[in-house]
């Protein structure tokens, strides 16, 4: 399964990892890049719901996108 962890493989939208601060993983648009604020503890548990309702939910069209994936051979 997923895993938030530094070293982890799979990060997941919206999921919390019970570190001091409470850090949020949560998507972020190409342009907030180029922010030189930007950093992993930016979004926590008290930060996310205004961000949310600021940008709305950045994930939400990935979950309704159909793709088509080559076979594997």
């Amino acid at each position: 399964m997923g895993s938030a962890a530094w070293s982890g493989l799979q990060p997941r939208p919206w999921w919390h990892g019970g570190r001091p601060g409470a850090p949020v993983s949560a998507p972020i648009e190409w342009d907030e890049l180029d922010d030189p604020n930007l950093s992993a503890e930016g979004f926590t548990i008290r930060t996310i719901l205004g961000r949310i309702a600021e940008k709305g939910d950045l994930f939400a069209e990935v979950l309704h996108q159909r793709q088509r994936l080559p076979t594997l051979k």
